[in-house]
């Protein structure tokens, strides 16, 4: 029988919450802010944690969420039978399942992260069935069996919260994979979500510090005085900055941002949901520290003016799909390769490589696994067919 899309994915019945048996004590492992998200997430299916556990000592006796926080000894004595989950992101979650396996824990252990990264909730096969063309589309078009077998294990994760399946796919550390593609020494490279220039001058290793001009585009104000510093110190040439957010129209948006007292910047800023949602009280941080600002957002076509782009890098605070809509006449004119990480939200799943491909009938996508700055990411790759190597 031939592999598709609907035969291929997990089945309803397979997932931890319509397996458990009503009544076994749940632990959460990790009292940060992703076992805050999944909390909230596992409500909805009606699942609660009994206590949580954590390798932190001065967290002993002490509560978070209101449930109280054991040691794993304490827990072994307070439990005999449970399920564990393990609520760390999936780099710190290997490291304490290999603790539990070596300390001989026979109970369940499963991994369980944030799918998305905005939108606190599972993928669920309502919304798998009501688009079930695209995602058959999408598996259908993608290039080759290593990316179709990773796009299925990422709707897997996105409707479990495992990780742990798409670790064995890694293989490297940056957006631009040389078994994919190359750079041209004519090459404007297009970097938005420049941060402090992290992904420039990994940018500038690939391509051997050889291309035209780059321009990178940062809209948070502390992140753009770095990458302003980046570029002056290691007298990068030809480079343009642009303080701004890449979006599908010229407009001025609300960013939402949060730091404690010791200007701790927390995870995924964004256009989309206050991060008081997402962050919980027991990281210190008082209703004031959740910012709004106004910043203004533009479209990469009109930041560019017309000229040529060879390579574009999207990592754009779950905003991938509007800044893509915001590269139209780009993409369309020079047919750039396209980088960036694949599914911070639903619709980025399938619509936003449909699109992809609506603009450039003769891009070639393929997914792979990395390791970027320890975080392990998804990573689509759109090739125009006359520049595959």
């Amino acid at each position: 029988m031939k592999n598709t899309f609907r035969n291929s994915i997990m089945k309803e019945e397979e997932l931890f919450w319509n397996q458990r048996k009503t009544g076994k004590p749940v632990i959460f492992w990790g009292c940060g802010n992703n076992a805050h998200i999944v909390k909230k997430i596992l409500e909805c299916k009606g699942i609660y944690p009994d206590a949580f556990c954590d390798n932190n000592s001065k967290l002993w006796g002490k509560k978070f969420e209101e449930t109280e926080v054991l040691s794993y000894a304490q827990i072994k004595q307070k439990y005999s039978q449970y399920d564990m989950l393990i609520t760390a992101a999936v780099g710190g979650a290997v490291e304490i399942e290999k603790q539990l396996k070596e300390a001989g824990e026979k109970n369940k252990i499963i991994h369980m992260e944030k799918p998305f990264k905005v939108d606190n909730e599972f993928l669920d096969y309502d919304y798998i069935r009501a688009n079930i063309e695209q995602f058959e589309t999408v598996y259908e078009f993608l290039e080759d069996n290593f990316s179709k077998e990773l796009f299925v294990e990422n709707v897997n994760f996105r409707l479990c919260g495992n990780k742990f399946p798409l670790l064995k796919y890694v293989d490297g550390e940056s957006f631009f994979d040389s078994k994919l593609f190359h750079s041209f020494e004519e090459d404007n490279y297009v970097d938005v979500g420049a941060y402090t220039g992290d992904t420039l001058l990994r940018y500038y290793a690939f391509c051997g510090g050889k291309y035209k001009k780059i321009y990178a585009i940062e809209p948070d104000e502390e992140n753009y005085e770095g990458l302003q510093m980046l570029v002056k110190l290691g007298r990068l040439k030809n480079v343009e900055t642009f303080q701004c957010g890449a979006w599908e129209c010229k407009d001025t948006l609300t960013f939402f941002t949060a730091q404690n007292k010791n200007k701790r910047n927390f995870d995924s800023p964004n256009f989309f949901k206050n991060m008081s949602e997402t962050i919980p009280s027991s990281c210190g941080i008082e209703e004031e520290d959740f910012m709004e600002e106004k910043i203004e957002v533009n479209t990469v076509d009109n930041l560019l003016q017309g000229e040529p782009c060879g390579i574009l890098k999207i990592n754009a605070l779950a905003a991938d799909f509007q800044t893509l809509r915001g590269c139209k006449k780009t993409i369309q004119q020079y047919k750039p390769v396209i980088v960036g990480e694949f599914g911070t939200r639903k619709e980025n799943l399938t619509e936003m490589l449909l699109y992809m491909k609506e603009l450039n009938d003769n891009y070639r996508v393929f997914l792979r696994q990395k390791m970027i700055f320890g975080d392990c990411k998804t990573v689509f790759t759109a090739i125009d067919s006359g520049r595959i190597r």
